[in-house]
Order: C-alpha cells, then sequence, then structure tokens
C-alpha cells in the first residue's frame, strides 16, 4: 500500500492541474481510489479464495499496477488538454467538473481496481503461511499506507518532481512483482 498512497498524493497533485484547484482533484482521486479498492477487493475476494496460486496472481497485479502507473503520466496530460478544450466551451461550469471528474475517475478505476484486488490476495498469503489474524495484515497494511502518503507528499514530490514521483511508485511496484514471482514457488 506505499506505491498506492504515493500514487495517490502524486495523481492529487497532478489533477490539480487539470481541475484548477486541489479541492476538486483531491476528491475526483479518494473517490475512485476508494471505489476502486472497494470494487477490486470485492471482485477478488472470491478470485483470492480459488486460486492456487496467489503468490503468483499477486505479482502479476504488480506488474500490472506499475504498467498502469507509467501509462497514467501522458494520460493526465491529454486530460488537461481536454480540460482546456472544454473550458473554451464550458467556461468554467459545473458541467465541466462533472464531465472532468467522470474523466478522472474512467483513468483511476482500474489502477485503484488492482490495488484493491490485492487485499484479498494478502489475507490469504499472510493467513495461509503465518497462520495470523487479518487484523495484522490490515494494521501492516495501514501503516505502510500513511509512510506512503508522508513520504511522497514530503520528500519525493518536492525532490524527485512529479513523474519521476510516479515512476519510482511503479519502480517499486515492479520490485515488489519481482519479489512475488521469485516467492511464488516458496
Amino acid at each position: 500500500m506505499f506505491s498506492s498512497l504515493v500514487y495517490e498524493v502524486a495523481w492529487s497533485r497532478s489533477l490539480s492541474l487539470v481541475f484548477g484547484t486541489t479541492i476538486y482533484a483531491f476528491t475526483a482521486v479518494l473517490t475512485a481510489f476508494m471505489a476502486g479498492l472497494a470494487l477490486g477487493a470485492y471482485g477478488f475476494g472470491r478470485i483470492a479464495d480459488q486460486t492456487k496460486k496467489p503468490v503468483l496472481l499477486f505479482a502479476k497485479l504488480e506488474f500490472a499496477l506499475a504498467a498502469c502507473g507509467v501509462l497514467l503520466i501522458p494520460l493526465f496530460e491529454l486530460t488537461y488538454g481536454v480540460r482546456l478544450a472544454l473550458f473554451s466551451q464550458l467556461q468554467g461550469s459545473s458541467a465541466m467538473l462533472f464531465i472532468m471528474f467522470g474523466i478522472v475517475f474512467l483513468l483511476l478505476i482500474v489502477p485503484t481496481g488492482i490495488m484493491g484486488a490485492t487485499f484479498p490476495l494478502m489475507t490469504k498469503i499472510y493467513s495461509r503461511n503465518f497462520d495470523r489474524d487479518i487484523s495484522d495484515v490490515y494494521a501492516v497494511d495501514t501503516i505502510c499506507a500513511g509512510a506512503g502518503a508522508m513520504v511522497g507528499g514530503f520528500l519525493f514530490l518536492p525532490y524527485l518532481g512529479l513523474s519521476q514521483t510516479i515512476v519510482l511508485a511503479a519502480a517499486l511496484n515492479l520490485m515488489t512483482g519481482l519479489v512475488l514471482y521469485r516467492a511464488r514457488e516458496r
């Protein structure tokens, strides 16, 4: 969840340029983030229960999330162009906000759904391998999420910039996927 919250902070910053204000960008990102987490967890709950290779599936999700993270960089730039075109037509009306919200929601629902899908897999792997309670998984996940938000906002963005922060989060997903892929048989 560390990289997920790095993405959330970076996406909020990036989309503040699209929306022209931080509050709309943050609201759009948070809404898509929470919806994606819920849909991904719900959708993958049964898959996680049925899969014979949860570690391999988790690795594939990390690879997919890394790809989504990098692909969103140019898509956000295109979204800014859409905003400029809409602004000339709709001149800042609430219709423009709803259209931009819809575009952002559609862009973010896939990566955030992937993020949500990792939680049922994580709980299956962790409880199977360590005979632990789900509350331990949730606690560690939440601590990592908080650290990702803090480090992403106060360290990565100021020192690396927006695109490099997103690329770094994608690299973390890629490394996590590689570690999981190598550990899949153990």
